[in-house]
């Protein structure tokens, strides 16, 4: 598989987890010393650490397989656009023009150094 395949799972982990961990902070409380998490907050805590975990794992797989010079970019490029779009799908938040334009030039971007700037 494509060194392009592991950064798009790569991006969708990294994004999916901190899905979770927004999930996740709703539940968690630290009052007066004592810290406590509901079940499924806690739940959504280890999921994101997962996630975290797999996409770590999958970076040094990209690393591997592509020039660093590349992969790091497109792999950023590909977590600010997958978050926005988690955010407006998922969280009901909206993007501004400015937002929009935003993920335009960051496609653009990785359109140039995915195929050279040809």
């Amino acid at each position: 598989m494509s060194a392009f395949f592991w950064i798009l799972l790569a991006a969708s982990c990294n994004t999916g987890a901190l899905a979770l961990l927004k999930f996740a902070e709703g539940g968690i409380r630290y009052q007066e010393g004592t810290l406590s998490v509901g079940v499924w907050h806690l739940v959504y805590m280890i999921g994101g650490l997962l996630c975290y975990g797999v996409a770590f794992l999958l970076t040094i797989r990209i690393l591997s397989l592509s020039a660093f010079v590349l992969a790091v970019p497109v792999f950023v490029a590909f977590q600010f656009i997958l978050t926005s779009l988690l955010a407006i799908f998922l969280f009901g938040e909206q993007l501004t023009l400015q937002g929009w334009i935003g993920v335009v030039v960051v496609l653009a971007g990785v359109a140039l150094l995915v195929t050279g700037g040809k």
